[in-house]
């Protein structure tokens, strides 16, 4: 599975691969909102996989997803990982980009890691939230924001670039809530990271996320509230990005219906050049008022 996206490479727009190989998942596979392990058929030849993905390809960025941490042994062998990074040091491209949650950020396979690579490398890290509450229980994270910064530490040390997921709207909190926690997390961050990337919650199938949902327990957060995080945050020193999932449709953030696709354009625009969004809808009001009564 791969896709095409535009991103900032270099401070310049150029064309980004995005692969998703075919590992087992993730190991800890416990996150309220996430199923992306769900029936998945691993494959043993990877590199063949990122080979075949990239041929007739001229892109500058390649950002390799794994339904869990490219650094986890468990997913990938280490003597994958250092197999995949050598063919890579021979291509074209300008910088990978690599997910892993933070216990898998060892500072010795790192640094062998990087050094066979030679590129630029950038770590996603699935922060999610700065607040140990919300990612213990509302997210199930696994991890504390310590562990985050732990984790970057190392990666600081040895010169890789951060990347930081941030979520908006986990189970349990309202729509303010998350706009505050979202906002929150992104100035908390702010001198540690590269880029952050907002992804709003989409309901995955057989999750806790999507129980409450079908009960009518939980609201799927309105595109407002992503235009309204991105520009609190368009200021904040880092670059920062957002290609939400299933924009406008039942399972994915949404508003009225009919002003859906003109902002999912201009968030698009949004993650090239991180100026505000300035936009009016009449369904704003209503959106209005909902974090009036909440807050």
């Amino acid at each position: 599975m791969s896709w095409i996206t535009e991103e900032i490479v270099n401070g310049k727009k150029e064309k980004a691969l995005n692969i998703v190989l075919p590992t087992k998942g993730c190991s800890y596979n416990k996150c309220y909102m996430c199923s992306y392990s769900l029936g998945i058929v691993p494959k043993e030849n990877l590199l063949e996989i990122v080979k075949n993905e990239l041929e007739n390809r001229e892109v500058k960025k390649l950002k390799i997803f794994t339904s869990g941490s490219f650094l986890d042994s468990k997913e990938i062998r280490y003597e994958d990982q250092i197999e995949i990074f050598d063919y890579l040091s021979h291509t074209d491209i300008d910088e990978i980009t690599v997910e892993t949650r933070p216990e898998f950020v060892d500072k010795e396979n790192l640094k062998k890691l990087k050094d066979t690579l030679n590129k630029n490398l950038e770590i996603a890290l699935g922060l999610e939230s700065a607040n140990d509450y919300i990612l213990e229980y509302c997210i199930n994270k696994g991890f504390t924001y310590n562990d985050f910064l732990a984790s970057t530490e190392i990666l600081s040390a040895l010169e890789i670039k951060i990347k930081a997921y941030v979520f908006l709207k986990p189970l349990f909190l309202t729509e303010y809530e998350s706009i505050l926690d979202a906002v929150n997390a992104c100035e908390k961050i702010e001198e540690i990271v590269d880029s952050v990337s907002i992804n709003p919650m989409a309901i995955h199938k057989k999750t806790l996320a999507e129980y409450f949902w079908q009960r009518g327990e939980y609201k799927l957060p309105w595109i407002w509230s992503l235009i309204h995080v991105l520009n609190e945050i368009s200021d904040l020193d880092f670059h920062s990005i957002c290609h939400p999932v299933a924009l406008g449709k039942k399972r994915g953030i949404h508003n009225c219906g009919k002003c859906d696709m003109d902002l999912r354009k201009l968030i698009a625009e949004y993650s090239l050049k991180n100026k505000k969004i300035e936009y009016y809808h009449e369904c704003k009001e209503e959106w209005k008022k909902i974090l009036k009564r909440e807050w």
